[in-house]
């Protein structure tokens, strides 16, 4: 079992969110309001300075049109030590996709992307 650095995840996520939020060129002023958050509480979370419960974390989600996993994917993605956000968004839509058959599908998939792979 893993143990987690909760102050190293708190910064990791403000960071993520960050991301998020300047890819859609939002202000902090402007998220806040559409998760309906105080600016100054937004700001201490991407800074890692304070602690989001789950709902705020759903409401950030939805103000930046992403799914509460993609918020958490850098502790999947830090392990196999992908950086790119494009290669992060691209994975998580692969997993999305996966997780929903069996894993003899998986495998298969996988032996597919792999062959595909060396073209």
């Amino acid at each position: 079992m893993k143990i987690y650095d909760i102050e190293k995840i708190k910064i990791q996520l403000g960071n993520r969110i960050r991301e998020f939020r300047k890819q859609r060129n939002l202000s902090i002023e402007k998220l806040a309001f559409k998760a309906d958050l105080h600016p100054t509480f937004l700001g201490l979370v991407e800074r890692g300075e304070s602690n989001a419960s789950v709902t705020t974390l759903i409401k950030i989600a939805n103000a930046l049109d992403k799914d509460i996993v993609d918020l958490f994917s850098f502790l999947c993605i830090d392990q196999i030590e992908i950086y790119n956000t494009e290669k992060e968004e691209l994975i998580h839509e692969l997993i999305s996709e996966l997780i929903k058959y069996d894993p003899a599908k998986i495998k298969l998939s996988i032996d597919i992307i792999k062959l595909c792979m060396k073209f």
